[in-house]
């Protein structure tokens, strides 16, 4: 007996059983679970991978059937979500295949086409109608292959299992800390902070990379919609044709198209997709038609509603004098980028999606500032590494020096900075605005293939930490002139970036508890103990100090270091004769020095048998339930009780005391015969 499943006869089944809209493949699946085919599932749980070609990441689903299965091809190739397919992502991959295990290694299944060998169950090479066959009791391994956009993407992958849904997660690494899930990490729609026990890397964007959805941050990119955050769908009207972003995405655009005048109906009328590039010369754009559909319209007022691909940073342009729709965010932590060219010496270049670094006759320095107020005022800078992707590279050195100055004056602006009003002179020799000595300097080598270059800029950020931070590049003597992308660039990931590397200084106390003694008797040694606990770290160079006090005097131990956290603090001593009462506390900080001393404990010192005087203070403990039946004369001397439990009954005479001091809730009961006279 065999099943042969078609999409077809799924989607039946899912109208009769009332099963909501769900990806092809998906429904495939669990129309194949409600026939009871599946015999048993087994799936890899959390991993950890950098999602390249060097680490990808694997999710496993082993299967086996209780009859024969023939899967046959669905249209349509999967998306980076996951959509039409068994399994689903979150937030979506660069890219991911559907493998099998096949002999010693895996071989990939594509379920938009028939089999075309043994692997996947034809009988030759010649093929069949089916996308696999699955074998009744055979146990079949299927292994996900995905690659991520970024290796510290945490992505959630999920498969239907034929029992219930599963949601393991292919954890990510963290930029030199470790791994996020043990990170805490705070998002704006322009910064990452990732901090882990007091060490915390920032990074500051220009432009939106993060958006809040479904309860989570994201990238701009995974972002389901972009509608409502701080980027905007902008439509510039011809007058002609109407166009409505009703939503949008990183990758698409959900337009409602309309027309205006009466000679538009009943024709075709493009709508185009134009990824946009510069001239890096004349600052010229440069648009390049990448795709084109026609929409066609009966009636002036019919509206048409289509979700049309346009990535951040494409215009799409819709009828023949073209309305144009685009993408637009804010500038935000980058606050000014800009370049002045000795050439061009009252030229302002603040709008140029590109700078300029250069020597020679057309020498050109390009300025960069930042906002630095996401830094805590506390924080200690551990480092901070400014990075920059080039847009061009115009020359004929193999290899460039660039160095990277601190610039003390940041009240320059892009828009009006220019070669001869630059912070720094058009000499390079002020030093009131600006450290003449490099902090740094970065050799770009243009045959290693890689655009990116970075500088350390850790002791400038550092001494500008809380203002805006500001920076000038230059070049040495050697030919050429690099180009790096500004904030203005449409390449959101090539604009300039600043990363902070810094540690939270340890400001919490230490705290304390279950302060307690083991006996109260005199002559004997009472352990005196305390827990401290610290949410960093008590050892190695926090420690504590032991005082008493018996005669008004208090009298402190010596220090003693932390070794571990938490730790009990244990103290003995002998107590004095009986009577009399000990006042005790701890004075204790952590390794970083906060302190948190205790408040002052007490304890009565009282004799073996407190039921029996022998002479002086006479010092009864309520816990021992003592009943007096022969007089007792104190000579003078005080009648001291504590304790909260138990009591004391007098039955006898007790004469001549002093004073009768009592602690705590123990009770006193005079019986007849029984009396106290002073």
């Amino acid at each position: 007996m065999s099943k042969r499943i078609y999409l077809e006869s799924a989607k039946k089944w899912a109208i009769k059983a009332g099963i909501p809209a769900v990806g092809s493949i998906f429904l495939i699946f669990m129309y194949i679970n409600s026939l009871g085919i599946i015999d048993s599932v087994q799936y890899s749980g959390d991993t950890i991978c950098a999602g390249t070609l060097d680490d990808p990441c694997y999710a496993y689903l082993n299967l086996s059937f209780k009859e024969d299965v023939f899967i046959y091809p669905v249209e349509g190739v999967p998306d980076p979500w996951g959509r039409d397919t068994l399994f689903n992502f979150d937030p979506n991959v660069k890219s991911w295949k559907l493998e099998r295990s096949w002999g010693k290694g895996w071989r990939e299944i594509p379920l938009d086409k028939t089999c075309t060998g043994t692997w996947c169950g034809a009988k030759d090479s010649s093929g069949c109608k089916y996308s696999i066959a699955f074998r009744e009791g055979r146990n079949y391994q299927l292994r996900i292959t995905g690659y991520k956009k970024s290796p510290y993407d945490i992505i959630k992958w999920g498969a239907f299992s034929g029992v219930d849904e599963i949601d393991p997660s292919w954890f990510g690494i963290d930029r030199d800390i470790g791994y996020k899930e043990k990170s805490e990490i705070t998002y704006t729609p322009s910064t990452d902070t990732i901090c882990n026990n007091g060490e915390c890397s920032l990074s500051l964007y220009s432009g939106i990379r993060n958006v809040y959805e479904d309860n989570t941050w994201k990238r701009i990119e995974d972002a389901k919609s972009l509608k409502g955050s701080d980027i905007e769908c902008v439509v510039d009207f011809d007058g002609e044709y109407m166009a409505e972003c009703l939503d949008y995405n990183y990758t698409h655009k959900k337009i409602k198209f309309k027309i205006n005048k009466n000679e538009n109906k009943n024709k075709d009328i493009p709508i185009k997709n134009f990824k946009i590039s510069y001239n890096e010369t004349t600052g010229k754009k440069i648009k390049e038609k990448i795709k084109e559909k026609k929409i066609k319209f009966k009636d002036l007022g019919e509206e048409i509603v289509l979700w049309i691909e346009s990535e951040f940073g494409d215009e799409l342009h819709f009828g023949e004098n073209s309305t144009v729709i685009e993408l637009h965010d804010p500038d935000t932590e980058i606050l000014d980028d800009s370049y002045g060219r000795k050439s061009a010496a009252d030229t302002n270049y603040g709008s140029d999606i590109s700078m300029s670094i250069t020597t020679g006759a057309t020498e050109a320095r390009s300025y960069i500032k930042f906002n630095l107020s996401a830094i805590p005022p506390e924080a200690i800078i551990n480092s901070a590494v400014l990075r920059l992707r080039l847009a061009s590279l115009d020359g004929y050195a193999s290899s460039h020096n660039v160095s990277v100055f601190h610039v003390y004056d940041s009240t320059w602006n892009e828009s009006s900075i220019t070669w001869n009003n630059q912070p720094c002179g058009v000499n390079f020799d002020d030093s009131g605005n600006c450290n003449l000595t490099s902090e740094s300097n970065t050799t770009y080598d243009d045959r290693d293939g890689d655009s990116m270059m970075n500088w350390d800029t850790t002791q400038m950020v550092t001494a500008e930490t809380g203002n805006n931070i500001s920076m000038v590049l230059t070049k040495d003597g050697t030919s050429g002139m690099l180009g790096p992308r500004t904030k203005e660039n449409a390449y959101v990931f090539g604009r300039p970036w600043l990363n902070i590397d810094y540690s939270l200084p340890d400001t919490i106390k230490p705290t304390y508890s279950n302060a307690q003694t083991n006996t109260t008797i005199a002559g004997e040694s009472i352990l005196f103990s305390i827990l401290y606990n610290d949410d960093t770290a008590l050892e190695s160079d926090g420690g504590y100090i032991f005082s008493t006090n018996n005669s008004g005097v208090w009298v402190n131990d010596s220090l003693i270091i932390w070794t571990s956290t938490p730790q009990w603090a244990n103290v003995s001593k002998t107590l004095p004769n009986a009577g009399n009462r000990t006042d005790y506390r701890w004075y204790a900080n952590d390794s970083a020095g906060n302190i948190n001393n205790t408040e002052i404990f007490y304890v009565e010192i009282t004799a073996g048998d407190t039921c029996t005087y022998s002479s002086g203070t006479w010092a009864v403990n309520f816990i021992d339930n003592c009943s007096i039946t022969e007089n007792v004369n104190l000579a003078g001397e005080n009648l001291t009780l504590h304790g909260d439990v138990g009591r004391f009954d007098i039955r006898a005479v007790i004469a001549n005391y002093d004073k009768i001091i009592k602690h705590g809730d123990g009770e006193i009961a005079i019986w007849s015969g029984g009396s106290i006279t002073q």
